[in-house]
């Protein structure tokens, strides 16, 4: 994803939650270092490409992204995955 993108929607790397609870919802991106780059358990909310504590712009690259939730069955699911920004 593209924080500097002239589509609207690229400018914002977050998981499409059709069919998401809210419930127990949790969404990580680390560092290839394993630092905690963005953390929410808002599901509205989607990294920008900075770091949340600072708020600075972090170098491009690959980052982690770790989600958890709960379908509206009660199945406990977690992904990981991988995500390049680019600026």
């Amino acid at each position: 994803f593209c924080p500097n993108s002239l589509i609207v929607a690229n400018r914002v790397f977050k998981p499409n939650n059709s069919f998401m609870s809210t419930e127990n919802y949790l969404f990580t991106i680390y560092s290839r270092y394993g630092d905690i780059v963005f953390q929410t358990t808002d599901i509205t909310l989607g990294w920008d490409g900075t770091e949340q504590k600072s708020g600075k712009a972090v170098p491009r690259g690959i980052y982690i992204y770790r989600l958890q939730f709960v379908q509206p069955d009660g199945k406990k699911v977690v992904k990981n995955g991988t995500v390049t920004l680019i600026y």
